[in-house]
């Protein structure tokens, strides 16, 4: 485990939200701290720089300023520069340590971790554990890959006694060295490769989350995960699900779980709840009364399935987190009345082939309206697939421009775009707000 000196000299690479938190945890300890930035200093704001340098913060910033950050014993890497990046190769030869915010989290936390992972419903399976989990009297807290949220805050108040939720991107869990008590492992695909560069690289990232497993800890894992599992020196409880209930052993012990009132669409979703449900178990849980309670609260994530209006007798879905071509093929899944699909955004170099087939077999689809960037590589897709009824535009109102000639009572009409948003909003938040803005304001 790291232990931090004060004479040492720690620099921290990148001064976006997550440098600054590790920054301002490290200044509370009184550490020789530098903030090391290819943006110059005037880009940031000038509160937070001043609060910091009131602390004793040295600050190098400016073009050039990675490559000259030589002579430090630790670096502290933001999740956006890979682990690849020249500084680190040199870092590491000259015998310096590389870390980071979660691994520091990780290292310093006194209570019970269960860390997720996954291409997809990673949020929407943390946020139903940290339910189930306080619905079974247990004192848990939600972190990890989340914006709004910093880990090292929550350092000052856990107990051993607490469990912390983390959801682990492949970015956070790239340096890992330390794997969490309880293991969540969701379907996995492809995804980010326009920054791991190859799926291999991405899968090894993930496999960080039960590489250090002792056999004190557990892995959770859908079928699809077990080569995952295999990884692990833990105890393995695969993710079951019959005739809509839960399946969990545990020791001697046997729990049955509905998940029949589970409101969030799809076989997937369901999977996903059943490993809710069992990594509460694999800590104590065991008032399953309880548990099937909050599965029939529990309300759906936003942008992630989400029916945001019916008009004119058209259901508009908003699935905007969908940034891959599995994730829309998972959707397309899930219904089976007639349907509208919309696609398109900003690619990560991912293939369309298998999403296009997807689309061609599917019984009930009226139509494909592909925008944005991505549409000609889209296109290609759906041609050499065969799919006869696609449309081409360029932004969302020209989508719902398009939707009153096609659209009719008793559709669905289902943004999974495969693609991000890059291209024209600044995040998925955004494009599923203006798709439900639009959705709200249809009229035929």
């Amino acid at each position: 485990l790291m232990e931090l000196s004060k004479k040492d000299k720690y620099a921290v690479v990148g001064f976006g939200l997550t440098g600054q938190r590790v920054a301002e945890f490290l200044a509370s300890k009184r550490l020789n701290i530098t903030i090391v930035d290819d943006k110059s200093l005037a880009k940031f704001d000038p509160r937070k720089v001043a609060r910091l340098k009131a602390k004793g913060v040295t600050f190098k910033c400016g073009p050039g300023s990675l490559a000259k950050a030589t002579g430090f014993d630790c670096y502290f890497r933001s999740p956006g520069i890979p682990l690849v990046h020249p500084l680190f190769i040199a870092a590491r030869k000259q015998g310096s340590k590389i870390s980071s915010q979660m691994r520091l989290f990780f290292e310093f936390c006194p209570a019970k971790i269960i860390g997720i992972t996954g291409t997809k419903g990673k949020t929407t399976t943390a946020n139903l554990l940290l339910k189930l989990l306080k619905s079974q009297g247990i004192n848990a807290y939600l972190t990890g890959n989340l914006a709004a949220d910093d880990p090292l805050k929550l350092l000052t108040s856990l107990k051993k006694t607490d469990v912390v939720i983390c959801e682990l991107s492949s970015f956070q869990l790239e340096d890992m060295t330390v794997s969490p008590t309880v293991a969540v492992v969701l379907m996995l695909s492809s995804d980010h490769i326009d920054y791991h560069k190859t799926r291999r690289s991405y899968l090894r990232a993930k496999r960080n989350i039960v590489r250090y497993q002792t056999k004190r800890d557990t892995v959770v894992y859908l079928p699809s995960s077990a080569n995952f599992a295999r990884v692990s020196a833990g105890r393995r409880m695969p993710v079951k699900v019959e005739n809509s209930r839960a399946v969990v052993s545990f020791g001697k012990q046997k729990f049955l779980v509905d998940l029949s009132k589970f409101k969030p669409l799809g076989t997937h979703n369901k999977l996903n709840a059943a490993a809710a449900v069992t990594a509460c178990i694999s800590v104590g849980g065991r008032n399953v009364k309880a548990m099937e309670r909050t599965l029939r609260l529990f309300k759906p994530v936003r942008h992630r399935l989400e029916t945001v209006a019916v008009r004119a007798g058209v259901r508009f879905v908003n699935d905007s987190i969908s940034t891959i071509p599995d994730t829309a093929r998972a959707a397309l899944s899930v219904f089976s009345e007639p349907l509208i699909i919309i696609l398109g955004g900003q690619g990560k170099g991912l293939p369309y082939t298998g999403l296009a087939k997807a689309i061609a077999k599917h019984k009930n689809i009226l139509g494909v309206i592909v925008y944005g960037q991505e549409g000609k590589t889209i296109v290609k897709a759906l041609d050499a697939a065969r799919v006869q009824n696609f449309y081409t535009v360029h932004t969302l109102p020209q989508v719902f421009g398009l939707l009153k000639r096609l659209a009719k009572p008793g559709i669905t009409v289902l943004l999974s775009p495969a693609a991000t948003s890059y291209d024209q909003y600044p995040n998925y938040e955004k494009r599923g707000e203006h798709f439900t803005q639009l959705a709200k304001n249809y009229k035929v």
